[in-house]
């Protein structure tokens, strides 16, 4: 019997992840927050990646210096500079800041390509997130305006109108 030894390179398979964290699961509309990429199990010496999102739902606001917009994806790429011998940590290892746009739900994915020191590439398993954004403030500002308005069958608001006076400039007179 012949044994055949083929030298093909190898991924390494690990219990590694990596997880979008957002700071906040909830969030009013208008409302800043961050989301860090989070690493654990993850020995990378090298790693691009890519975290993608709702861009109807949510506004990119900012990121590290050598992050990159592409659509609504953000891409951020990171080397440790020494060749191998400060891999990337376990825990947060890149923070973008959002600002959420509409009610709804906005989910976050992530995907990327993760190197250990001798350039082997590691497959980890990949969590994404979901923020949930209410507009409860408005809602709640549109219940107290109608608690307050007169029940009066005979109340009639009084609108105003913006007319030109005899010199030109622009005045308001009340109108029924």
């Amino acid at each position: 019997m012949f044994l055949i030894i083929l030298l093909i390179p190898y991924k390494v398979f690990a219990a590694s992840n990596v997880s979008v964290v957002p700071t906040k699961d909830s969030v009013l509309a208008g409302e800043e927050f961050e989301v860090s990429v989070s690493l654990s199990g993850v020995p990378a010496c090298a790693f691009q990646l890519e975290l993608s999102f709702d861009a109807n739902k949510l506004e990119y606001v900012s990121g590290p210096e050598n992050s990159n917009m592409v659509d609504s994806t953000a891409l951020y790429t990171w080397v440790d500079d020494t060749g191998g011998s400060n891999p990337a940590k376990d825990g947060a290892v890149v923070t973008f800041k959002f600002r959420a746009k509409a009610a709804g739900e906005a989910a976050f994915g992530i995907e990327g390509m993760f190197f250990d020191k001798n350039g082997n590439e590691i497959t980890p398993i990949y969590n994404g997130a979901v923020v949930t954004i209410s507009d409860t403030v408005g809602a709640d500002l549109a219940s107290a305006r109608a608690d307050t308005r007169p029940t009066s069958a005979n109340h009639k608001p009084c609108r105003h109108t913006s007319i030109n006076n005899e010199n030109g400039s622009r005045g308001n007179r009340p109108g029924f």
